[in-house]
């Protein structure tokens, strides 16, 4: 496995723990990774994302309300599968240094390991879905000549 991929683990794993012991969030984030004992790329990475998620959580946490399926909104969402989307939404529209392609397959990676059964298709159709808006927002490759 490698540091992203742990370094993704490892955010997934504060955000969800910080659901139940609110309070500071860097000092929380600082604490968490200097007790995690994964390599120091890993946490780095880790910290990386869990700055730019909170910088950005706000927006984040309007695009998955908006991406959430209108049976399934996001205050019915397992808390797990909550975490994993925001870290790729995260991820997807603020953080290009990952191909869309590589984030939606390590959101459905985590689901598969930390979600229910069926997780990882619901995580994959709503970062799919993002990816697919952000492609028609911001189109890939040289501009189209003017008639």
């Amino acid at each position: 496995m490698g540091a992203r991929t742990k370094g993704r683990e490892l955010a997934l794993q504060f955000l969800y723990g910080h659901q139940f012991v609110p309070g500071n969030w860097e000092a929380a984030q600082e604490q968490f990774l200097a007790d995690c004992g994964r390599g120091e790329r890993a946490r780095n990475f880790a910290a990386h994302l869990l700055r730019g998620l909170a910088y950005h959580l706000a927006e984040v946490d309007a695009m998955l309300a908006r991406f959430a399926p209108a049976e399934w909104p996001v205050e019915r969402m397992g808390s797990i599968d909550r975490e994993i989307l925001r870290l790729g939404l995260y991820e997807l529209w603020f953080d290009e240094a990952t191909p869309p392609k590589v984030v939606i397959d390590e959101g459905v990676e985590l689901a598969k390991v930390y979600g229910d059964a069926d997780a990882y298709r619901f995580v994959n159709g709503i970062l799919h879905a993002a990816y697919q808006e952000q492609l028609a927002d911001h189109p890939v490759g040289p501009p189209t000549p003017e008639a």
